[in-house]
């Protein structure tokens, strides 16, 4: 729960907005919302509706499957990686 707290908060600080106000926002209360980012434990409804307002998803797999899974999933940030800095850049990257 504490790295998923990790990632609320710095999702919802990376927007710039404060915990009140996500709160508000989310239509929970500032204990409830400090308690989650702080990787206390909430009922699922709570949690759903945070990752819903943050604009994030739970991805749930088989433990046999998440190996395979977490490594696709940073294949396609490395790609997404790629295309910014393309963009940025104006060149294919990484140049080869």
């Amino acid at each position: 729960m504490e790295a998923l707290g990790r990632i609320l908060r710095h999702r919802r600080t990376m927007g710039g907005i404060k915990l009140i106000d996500a709160a508000d926002q989310l239509r929970i209360s500032k204990s409830a919302l400090s308690r989650l980012e702080n990787g206390k434990s909430t009922n699922i409804e709570m949690l759903f509706t945070v990752l819903e307002g943050l604009g994030l998803n739970l991805l749930v797999t088989d433990k046999a499957e998440t190996k395979d899974a977490l490594e696709a999933i940073q294949r396609c940030r490395d790609t997404n990686d790629d295309v910014k800095l393309a963009r940025t850049y104006g060149k294919t990257w990484p140049s080869k």
